[in-house]
């Protein structure tokens, strides 16, 4: 029981360390940058596309790792 609670507070404080980073590195890249997908150009907040990207591979990451599981 002991292990296990202090797996779950390493998660957790491994997730917020996580998390706070994302934010930091997202506040200070806020500059407007041109994206080029496919045939269209869009001019987005860098901040903008650096949580998508965070997002997409988070999401991406958590379906690999339920695959592997199965």
């Amino acid at each position: 029981m002991e292990t296990q609670k202090k797996t779950n507070t390493f998660k957790i404080v491994l997730i917020t360390i996580l998390i706070t980073l994302v934010v930091i590195i997202s506040l200070q890249n806020l500059r407007k940058v041109e994206l080029d997908v496919l045939m269209w150009k869009i001019d987005l907040p860098l901040v903008l596309l650096l949580t998508v990207n965070t997002i997409c591979v988070a999401i991406i990451t958590f379906i690999i790792a339920k695959w592997k599981r199965k």
